[in-house]
Order: C-alpha cells, then structure tokens, then sequence
C-alpha cells in the first residue's frame, strides 16, 4: 500500500511541474521561493538572508556588460539601498580599471534643489576621508556660462564655530583652479577670514595665473568686494578699503617661518611700520648724480633731492663721497625702473538692501596707472643718471675699503677717503683729553679687515 502511494505522488508533483510548464508560469509567487532567471514577487513580505559564514554571504558575478546587482526604490523616502556594519566599512566599493570610479553617485533631478549626489554624516568624526597619490578631492562644477555662475562651485565648505569651511595641509593645502577664481573666500564678520592659509614648509597661500588681470577688491562681502585676488602677472592683490583694513594678513605659528616671503626684490608703495625685529639693512631710491659709474660698495655722499618716484620719499640725488664729504651710505645695486599699470575689468553685482529690495551695482574697467613706477635690480654698477639703491642703516655685506691711511680692523670707525667713493680709518680728534671721530664724516663701523692696499669689507652702516 505505502509504494502504490509512494508512485502515486511522484506522480502528481510531476504532472503539477508539467502543468506549471506549459500554462508558461515562470515568475515565484508572493512568500514562495526565488526562481533564478525569472522575475519574482515578493508581495508585501519581507526577505532576509542570514549567514554565519566567514566568506561573501551573497555573491554575484556579471560577466557581460550589465550590472552585477541593482535595487530601484520608487516609495516616497524609499532607500535603495542601506547597508550597516558594527565592526567593518558600511559599503565598500573597489575597481582595478584606472579610467572607472569604485563609487558613483549621481543626482538626476531636472531642477535645482537641497539634494545632492553623495551625502556624508560623520556624526563625532569625518564625514569624508580622502586619500590619494595624485588628488585626494577633485571638484568640477559644470553647467553654467557667463561672466559669473553663481552657485557654481567646485568644492564648497561651511565651517561651525572656529572651525573651517575647507581646511587642507600639505604641499599645496588646498589647490583651486577655475576660469575666474582658482580659489574664492568670503568673510561673514570682523575678526574672521575669507581666505586663510598657514603651512610651516609650503605655502599658506598661493596664487598665480597666466594674465595681468585682476578683481576689483573692496570692503565687503560679494565677489566684486573680497578684499583680495589672485591674479596673473602679480601672484596676489590685495586691498583694504577701510580706515585700518589690511590688504593681506600673513601669519606663521613656526617660530622659523615666515607670515610673509618675497623672493626677489619686494617693493612697498608708501610708510613701511615694523613691529618686530629688523633682519639685514635698509636702502633708499636714489640717482646717480655724478657723471661717473658707481659701484656696489661706494660710499655716497648727498649732492641734491628730486621729486619722489616711490611713495612720498624724495629721491636722493648722490656722487662718490670723498674726504671732508659726509657719507649718507654705500651703493647696494642698480634698479631699473618698469611700468606699474593694473588693468581692473568691470563688474556688474546684485546687492540686496536692508529693506528686501534688490539693486544692480556696476563697476567700469579701468587702468589703474599709479605714481610708483616699480624697480627691478639690475646690476652692481651704476652709470651717471641711472637708478640705484643706497644702504643708509644696518649691516651690509660690501664697503669699498681702502688701507693707505691705516689697517682696518673690524669695529674701528669708517669716512669718505683721498679716493672717491673709498672708505678709511677715520682720523680721531681730541677734546679735553677725549678722542671722537669728527661729527658729520662718519659713515659707520667696520665689520672686516684690511690690512693693506684695497678691498671690500663688511660694514655696519650708521651716517653719524
């Protein structure tokens, strides 16, 4: 009795499988069984996969040119996909093709919105760690033309507290590149920054660009007012427009760096005030007055003043210095004079008023065509009516010395010689038994010997 309805069961399932084939059913049914190669229905059930295996609990291999796995979510605040881990990454995405992204993440809405492609809450840590041998974020805006895209931004940060909006440390911090600002900072209030970079061995800020151009810069907060540019031939411009604003503010937190370096020759348009320590020595503009070349090291005496070519300081008109002459300093290097005109483009701005009212601002393109004519070095001899620049206080490397009115040693007292532009021992005289050299003709101290013949020394420049 059991084996007849033992066949008569295998008899059934197999009619049962037959008849599912040929009605052509070939999705599961609701709460049933997955059916590989088919679509299925999962109803309004749930399906969970539980494993405790060491290896890869769900495994998918593509091998053509579709997609390994995908989930579509079309409920109202339905998630696609959520995965969460305690102890490993909460999604890990790997690719070995170098042209091809591990992750992607594309926002596809037609409008403009609060959305983004990639949302990272970091909670109590990063919200996005980024690393790589090239660059660990690159950030590309794209979609809008003009002049000005507003809202188009390759990376955009927003800092809480004392924190910053976008912080980056390393040989370049941060490196921004854009058709009309490589990077952009806008400040919200007194006391706090729109663009502020630190580095103790790089830059804290670097700015260069192949053109003269430049950004208007003023006192405020829109693009046409950030108090500073990067632009082309001059690294950076930066301007203040208030009583005791600051065009550029460089700080440096190393005790060896420096909140602001030049290298080459640095120019200030106007008084120079120095708070700190004075490092090497001061020179002055002048002109070579006589009708002989100068050369690095003369000692100079003043033969006349011309109107000012840099600042509101006259320039000094000066010949070689000889005995009975008083020194004023010793010729540094020649300086050649090159234009300083800025080209300033023209703007167009909306500024919102206090009242909720908009208002179009427009600025002109201008030239910019100051008084100071900007000097470049060129050289250490100087020809008659040539520019130069005269040490007048501190320690210079180079003094023309000459030993026929004695040897010199280093700290005694230096004047103008029998030779033109030559420096000797100073002749001593005695008052009441006190001996001083003679007011008016010293040019400063020796930092060097000679014994004899003539030479160049170090000197400490201070016209006494």
């Amino acid at each position: 009795m059991g084996a007849i309805w033992q066949r008569a069961r295998l008899a059934g399932v197999a009619g049962a499988a037959l008849a599912v084939l040929a009605s052509g059913v070939v999705a599961g049914a609701a709460g049933g069984a997955i059916i590989m190669g088919s679509a299925n229905s999962a109803g309004t059930t749930n399906t969970s996969l539980t494993t405790t295996s060491t290896g890869t609990a769900f495994y998918v291999t593509q091998n053509g040119t579709g997609t390994a796995a995908r989930a579509n979510a079309n409920g109202l605040n339905a998630i696609a996909g959520f995965y969460t881990s305690a102890n490993g990454p909460g999604i890990s995405g790997v690719t070995a093709n170098p042209d091809k992204y591990a992750v992607y993440a594309g926002q596809d809405a037609s409008s403009n919105g609060s959305g983004a492609a990639l949302r990272a809450a970091g909670e109590n840590n990063v919200g996005i760690v980024a690393t790589g041998t090239n660059n660990a974020i690159v950030g590309n805006a794209t979609g809008c033309s003009g002049f000005i895209c507003l809202g188009a931004t390759g990376i955009s940060g927003t800092g809480y507290g004392l924190g910053a909006g976008v912080a980056g440390s390393g040989f370049s911090g941060v490196n921004g590149t854009g058709t009309f600002a490589g990077a952009y900072g806008s400040s919200g209030g007194t006391g706090s920054y729109g663009v502020y970079g630190t580095d103790s061995a790089g830059f804290g800020v670097y700015g260069a660009g192949p053109n003269a151009g430049s950004i208007d810069s003023c006192n405020g907060g829109s693009l046409y007012c950030s108090g500073g540019a990067f632009a082309g031939d001059n690294g950076v411009i930066g301007q203040s427009d208030t009583s005791n604003g600051v065009g550029v503010i460089g700080i440096s937190t190393q005790p060896d760096g420096f909140g602001f370096l030049s290298d080459g020759a640095a120019i200030i348009e106007g008084d120079l005030t120095v708070t700190g320590a004075k490092s090497g020595y001061v020179a002055d503009y002048a002109v070579n007055g006589s009708k002989v070349t100068l050369h690095q090291g003369d000692a100079v005496t003043l033969i006349g003043v011309k109107p000012a070519v840099v600042g509101n300081i006259p320039l000094l008109v000066v010949g070689p210095a000889k005995s009975g002459d008083t020194v004023i300093g010793v010729v540094d290097r020649e300086m050649t004079p090159s234009a300083a005109t800025f080209s300033v483009p023209g703007s167009s701005s909306t500024v919102v008023q206090p009242d909720g009212s908009k208002k179009t601002v427009k600025t002109s393109a201008r030239t910019l065509d100051q008084q100071v004519k900007g000097f470049t070095a060129s050289g250490t001899s100087v020809a008659a009516g040539k520019y130069l620049l005269v040490v007048t206080l501190g320690a210079y490397a180079y003094g023309s010395a000459d030993a026929s009115g004695g040897a010199i040693k280093a700290g005694d007292e230096l004047m103008a010689g029998t030779t033109a532009g030559k420096l000797v021992k100073s002749t001593k005289v005695s008052v009441n038994g006190k001996s001083f050299a003679i007011p008016g003709a010293s040019v400063g101290y020796a930092l060097g010997a000679l014994n004899d013949g003539t030479g160049r020394i170090g000197i400490f420049v201070s016209p006494h």
